[in-house]
């Protein structure tokens, strides 16, 4: 069995506030959660409007497909138009 964690910083200029910046934290961490059936949370600078720190972790049953989940995972975030700016590392530990 294969744990993939995934840590992502990303700069939102456009959001004004902390109430728009849950807003799209919150939508982000569903989409991720429905998509990819990870772990997701909000970990860090949850107190900074204009940044945002996520957490995200699953579970493979194989290297193969970890690797894949992290990748996908990880495309998908720099891909996201509405972060111009943003920092993503990957983790895979084999557990047992």
């Amino acid at each position: 069995m294969f744990t993939v964690s995934i840590w992502a910083q990303a700069q939102l200029e456009a959001c004004e506030s902390l109430k728009e910046k849950r807003s799209i934290v919150r939508s982000m961490l569903a989409e991720f959660r429905r998509i990819y059936k990870a772990s997701a949370a909000e970990v860090g600078t949850q107190d900074q409007p204009h940044t945002m720190t996520l957490g995200l972790a699953l579970v493979a049953s194989d290297m193969v497909s970890a690797q894949r989940m992290g990748q996908m995972i990880e495309q998908a975030l720099y891909m996201d138009t509405r972060f111009p700016t943003m920092d993503v590392k990957v983790q895979i530990h084999k557990q047992g």
